[in-house]
C-alpha cells in the first residue's frame, strides 16, 4: 500500500484539525523541513495545543501499527523529529506516553533495530518521558554519564533548572557530577526549593555548602528553617549569625541620634558593637563610633582589625549618658534631666530603694529568699510582670530576664536568666508553681498572657503548672467601662490615677548584669502600679460608678487612643471583590496620581503574564521561588502589589496588598484582568518600552555595528535596515524588525481591547 497516498485520499474527509493531514503526510514524506513547517504553523494556537498533541499522538500511533512491515525506522525518526520540533515550542509533553506505547506493543521485535537511534536521539526527548523512553529502548545503561553530564550543564546554561535536576535524578548522577559546584548553579538562578532537594539527610557537608549559599544570598529564614531541619549546630555559620546581628542593629537604631540607646542595648555583645560602629560610621557619626571603640576596647577584637575599616581616630570623645549617670528613679530625670516632678517617682508612695530587693540565687541568699518568700504566699494581691531577654539572632528562644513581683510595700525582682537558666533553682521553682497555682493569691499584671508565654520559653519545658487566679486589668479595664479595646498601662495610670509613667527603660538591655539603678526603678514601678491600678478598677466596680469614667475613655478614642485607633485602622485588612486584599498603611502602593506607575510582584505560577506587563511598559518585577516571605520582604521593600493565583497566599494573614486571578489560565485575559482591575491607562509610547528579560525601563539606540556583537543575523547585510536599542542593565538588544512590528500591533489591539471593556 501505498501509504502517502492513501493519507492524500483521505485528506479530503472532514476533520475539525486540518493541519494534522499535513503532519501525517511529512510522515512519510522525504523532506524533513514539512513535519516542523506543518507544526510550526500552529505554534501561536495555544487555545487547542493540548488537542492538536492528542490527536497527534493518536494518528501516530495508527501510522505505526501501518508501517510495522514496511518503514518503522523511518517512523521513528519523524518521532523523534516531532519531539525535537515540540521540545523548542515548549509544547505540553503529556500525550507522549502514546508513542512509547506504540512502540512498545508493535514495535517490540525491532527494538534492538531501533535502540541505536534512540540512543543517538534521548536528548530531544522532554524529560518528562525520558524515563520511558530509556526504559522502552533498554538504553539507560548505554549512554556515557559525561554526556549526560554536558547535557545538565547545558540546560543550566539555558536556565532550565527543573528539566536539568529532572535528567540529573533519571541517570543518578550524583557520584559523576561535583555536587558542590551544581548546588552552586541551581542557587545562582534562584532556584532554591530546586536545591534543596539536591541535598540527601546524610550528606552533612553538602548540607553546610548549602546554608553557606544560601546565606551569602541572604536567604537567612531559610537558612534558619534548614538548620533545625538537618540539626545542625547554629554556632558553625558565624556570617549566618553575623548576618541577624546585623539586622538587628536596624532594629535598635532607628534614627542615628538614638545611638545611646542603641549602645545600651547592645554593649554586652562586642561584636554586635562592631556592626553599630560600622552603621554609625556610614551615618557620619564619626566621634559617636570613635568613643564607641574607646569605650569598650573594640580594636582589640579580632573582628575589628579585620573588618573595620580605619576610622578617624581624632575625633572628640562623645559620652554615652544612659551608660554613664544612673540613679534610683526614672531615666528622663536621673539621666537627661528632664521633667522633673513629671513621672511617677517610687517614693510618692512611700517605697525607697532599699524596698526593692534583688534576688539572684537562692543559697547564696537563702535567709533573704526565705523572708521573701513568706511576705508574698502571705499576700492577698501580688504585682505581676517580666521584662524579656534579648534575642540576637533566630536561634535563641528568648525568654524572660527577670521576673517582678510586688506587695503593698515591698517589690522583688527575680533575676530569672540566673534562677531558671543558668544555675537552675528548684527552690524558686517551687517558689514560683505555688504561687502561680495558688487560688487564694491574686495575680495581677497588664496584659500577662505576653509575659506568660515568654515565662514558657523560660522555664523548663518538662515542668508545668496549672495558673489559678490571674487577673489582667487590662482585660478587667475593658468590661467595666464595655470598651471595644483594651487600653495600654501608661494611658490606665494616666486616666485612672492621674499620674504619668515613664515608659523610657521599656527597650532596654535586660540581660546586663547588674542592672542599672533607672532600670530596676522602671521595672519595680511596672509591677507595683498594676496594684494600685486593680484596687481602683475594683473600687470603681463595687461602686457602681463606671458611669463617672465613661467620658475619660470617650476622650481616649479622641485624644491618646486615636493613634492606636489609627493603627489598627492602619493595619485592618480590606477586600474587593473577593480578588483584592490591602490595608490602608499600603494603599499607596496602587492609588497613584498616574495609574500606570503601579508596580507589580508577579509569583512564581505567572511568568507569562510578567511578559505580557513589561511589553506594555509596566513595571512587573517575578520571583521564581514559591517563597511567601520573600514576596513579602519585596512588596514591601520595593511597594509592588503581588499577583498570584495562589489561594494560600491570599487568604493568610500579610501587611502587604495582594490581588488573586479568576480561574482562568489564559495569559491574554489574565492580562485584560489586571489592566480592568487597576484602571490602567496605556500610552502608546509606554508599549515594548521596558526589557522583557530584566524589567529595566532605560533602553539606549546603540549602532549597528554595536548590536553585532551581540546578535547574529543570517544575512548580516541586513544589519543596516534597522534601528537598534539595549538594555543598559542585562544588555538584551531590541530591533525594529518583524517580529517587533507583529509585537507592536498585537499589543496595540490588546491595549485597545482592555479600554472598551473598561
Amino acid at each position: 500500500m501505498d501509504t502517502q497516498n492513501t493519507l492524500k485520499k483521505n485528506k479530503e474527509k472532514e476533520d475539525p484539525y486540518d493541519f494534522l493531514q499535513d503532519i501525517k503526510i511529512s510522515i512519510c514524506s522525504t523532506d524533513e523541513n514539512d513535519v516542523e513547517q506543518s507544526l510550526r504553523r500552529q505554534q501561536k494556537n495555544s487555545k487547542i495545543l493540548n488537542k492538536i498533541i492528542q490527536e497527534l499522538s493518536e494518528k501516530l500511533v495508527e501510522l505505526l501499527k501501518q508501517t510495522y512491515e514496511i518503514q518503522i525506522e523511518q517512523a521513528f525518526n519523524r518521532v523523534l523529529k516531532i519531539f525535537e520540533i515540540l521540545k523548542k515550542l515548549q509544547a505540553n509533553f503529556i500525550f507522549y506516553d502514546l508513542y512509547f506505547t506504540a512502540f512498545e506493543s508493535y514495535a517490540d521485535k525491532k527494538i534492538a533495530t531501533l535502540s541505536e537511534q534512540a540512543q543517538q536521539n534521548w536528548q530531544n526527548v522532554p524529560a518528562i518521558c525520558l524515563e520511558k523512553y530509556l526504559s522502552v529502548f533498554q538504553i539507560q545503561n548505554k549512554i556515557n554519564p559525561k554526556d549526560v553530564e554536558s547535557y545538565i550543564n547545558y540546560l543550566m546554561l539555558m536556565k532550565k533548572v527543573p528539566e536539568a535536576i529532572k535528567i540529573f535524578n533519571i541517570f543518578n548522577m550524583r557520584k559523576y557530577m561535583n555536587m558542590f559546584d551544581l548546588l552552586e548553579r541551581v542557587i545562582s538562578q534562584d532556584k532554591v526549593s530546586d536545591a534543596i532537594l539536591l541535598v540527601e539527610k546524610t550528606e552533612v557537608e553538602l548540607q553546610k555548602h548549602l546554608i553557606l549559599i544560601l546565606t551569602e544570598k541572604s536567604y537567612i529564614d531559610k537558612c534558619v528553617d534548614l538548620i533545625q531541619q538537618y540539626g545542625l549546630n547554629y554556632k558553625e555559620f558565624p556570617l549566618l549569625i553575623s548576618k541577624m546581628e546585623k539586622k538587628h542593629i536596624e532594629k535598635v537604631l532607628p534614627s542615628p541620634d538614638d545611638w545611646e540607646k542603641a549602645e545600651e542595648r547592645v554593649h554586652t555583645n562586642k561584636e554586635v558593637l562592631c556592626y553599630l560602629v560600622e552603621t554609625l560610621k556610614e551615618q557620619g557619626k564619626n566621634d559617636e563610633a570613635v568613643s564607641i571603640v574607646k569605650r569598650h576596647q573594640l580594636d582589640q577584637l579580632d573582628y575589628y582589625k579585620e573588618h573595620i575599616q580605619q576610622i578617624n581616630n581624632s575625633g572628640k570623645y562623645v559620652p554615652n549618658r544612659i551608660l554613664e549617670k544612673d540613679g534610683f528613679g526614672p531615666s528622663e530625670e536621673i539621666i537627661f534631666g528632664q521633667g522633673s516632678g513629671t513621672y511617677i517617682h517610687l517614693s510618692q508612695f512611700d517605697i525607697q530603694e532599699e524596698d526593692v530587693v534583688f534576688i539572684y540565687d537562692t543559697k547564696e541568699q537563702k535567709q533573704i529568699f526565705q523572708e521573701v518568700e513568706k511576705t508574698i504566699l502571705n499576700s492577698k494581691i501580688v504585682g505581676f510582670d517580666s521584662e524579656f531577654a534579648s534575642q540576637w539572632n533566630k536561634f535563641e528562644k528568648g525568654g524572660v530576664s527577670i521576673i517582678q513581683l510586688a506587695v503593698q510595700n515591698k517589690i522583688y525582682i527575680f533575676d530569672a536568666l540566673n534562677l531558671l537558666v543558668n544555675k537552675f533553682s528548684q527552690e524558686f521553682f517551687n517558689f514560683c508553681k505555688t504561687l502561680f497555682e495558688s487560688k487564694q493569691i491574686i495575680k495581677a499584671g497588664h496584659s500577662i498572657s505576653t509575659d506568660l508565654n515568654e515565662m514558657e520559653k523560660t522555664f523548663k519545658s518538662e515542668k508545668k503548672f496549672d495558673l489559678n487566679n490571674f487577673v489582667d486589668i487590662a482585660l478587667l479595664n475593658r468590661d467595666i467601662f464595655s470598651l471595644a479595646n483594651t487600653a495600654s498601662l501608661k494611658f490606665m495610670v494616666q486616666k485612672l490615677l492621674n499620674l504619668q509613667m515613664s515608659k523610657f527603660e521599656q527597650i532596654s538591655n535586660w540581660d546586663r548584669r547588674p542592672l542599672r539603678k533607672s532600670q530596676i526603678h522602671y521595672a519595680a514601678v511596672d509591677a507595683f502600679i498594676v496594684i494600685k491600678l486593680y484596687e481602683k478598677l475594683v473600687q470603681i466596680q463595687q461602686a457602681g460608678g463606671a458611669l463617672n469614667y465613661v467620658n475619660v475613655y470617650q476622650e481616649e478614642q479622641k485624644d491618646n487612643l486615636n493613634n492606636q485607633d489609627q493603627k489598627i485602622k492602619q493595619n485592618l485588612t480590606l477586600v474587593i471583590d473577593d480578588k483584592f486584599t490591602y490595608t490602608k498603611e499600603n494603599e499607596h502602593f496602587f492609588k497613584k496620581t498616574n495609574t500606570t506607575q503601579i508596580k507589580f510582584l508577579i509569583d512564581n505560577m505567572l511568568f507569562k503574564l510578567v511578559k505580557y506587563l513589561r511589553n506594555s511598559g509596566i513595571d512587573a518585577a517575578y520571583i521564581t521561588e514559591k517563597d511567601y516571605q520573600l514576596l513579602q520582604d519585596l512588596s514591601l521593600r520595593e511597594e509592588r502589589v503581588v499577583v498570584t493565583r495562589d489561594n494560600k497566599l491570599f487568604n493568610m494573614k500579610k501587611s502587604i496588598p495582594v490581588y488573586i486571578l479568576q480561574e482562568n489560565l489564559d495569559t491574554e485575559k489574565q492580562f485584560q484582568e489586571i489592566i480592568k482591575f487597576f484602571k490602567i491607562n496605556q500610552n502608546k509610547l509606554n508599549l515594548l518600552s521596558r526589557c522583557v528579560k530584566c524589567n529595566n525601563d532605560n533602553l539606549v539606540i546603540i549602532s549597528a555595528e554595536v548590536a553585532m556583537q551581540h546578535l547574529k543575523f543570517t544575512h548580516p547585510q541586513d544589519f543596516n535596515k534597522f534601528e537598534y536599542w539595549q538594555c543598559t542593565q542585562c544588555k538584551q538588544v531590541y530591533w525594529e524588525g518583524d517580529t517587533y512590528k507583529k509585537s507592536q500591533k498585537r499589543f496595540e489591539d490588546l491595549n485597545q481591547k482592555c479600554q472598551k471593556k473598561k
